[in-house]
């Protein structure tokens, strides 16, 4: 509401068909005010590679509704998506993935995509995964100068800064 109070819009699960869903992490993308707003929330897909982030817009009454297109593969190498961190502009979305396994690895991998900001859809990045220069990274976040993406990581206990060229997206 305009007053700051929180409201319950939806007392029941999502309906995702007859997939099981493991819900992780959301991020919140702005688009232009005739887009609307886009939701996407991870799915670890039960523990299973890559997971998937399902992607939604925000319908009547703040009740979630499947973007066209449906859950969106994470990249093919991602496991365990533990982080979810769409760009200050909307234009790109990034997955940080504590995998490939839950143990204590140094190749924990960013997953990139581009955001279509007239529909919410994502594409993989052609270069769609970086090297998050630690292990287990369980948050993300933006530079203001929108230049960097940083992880918090929990298993090498560091917090590595990535380049990113803010036109593309891609790691410089």
């Amino acid at each position: 509401t305009n007053t700051g109070q929180l409201v319950l819009t939806q007392n029941q699960p999502l309906s995702l068909g007859n997939q099981a869903v493991q819900p992780g992490a959301a991020s919140t993308m702005y688009s232009s005010p005739s887009s609307g707003v886009y939701i996407y929330i991870l799915d670890d897909a039960l523990g299973q590679a890559p997971g998937r982030i399902l992607p939604f817009t925000q319908g009547l009454s703040g009740v979630l509704q499947t973007l066209v297109g449906g859950p969106v593969p994470n990249f093919s190498t991602g496991a365990y998506p533990d982080a979810i961190l769409t760009n200050s502009n909307g234009t790109f979305l990034y997955v940080a993935n504590y995998g490939p396994s839950l143990i204590t690895q140094p190749n924990s991998i960013f997953s990139a995509f581009t955001v279509n900001t007239t529909n919410g859809q994502l594409q993989t990045l052609s270069q769609g995964f970086y090297p998050v220069g630690g292990a287990g990274p369980i948050w993300m976040v933006e530079d203001p100068t929108n230049q960097y993406l940083y992880s918090v990581n929990y298993n090498s206990n560091n917090i590595p800064g990535t380049i990113i060229q803010a036109t593309t997206g891609l790691r410089s």
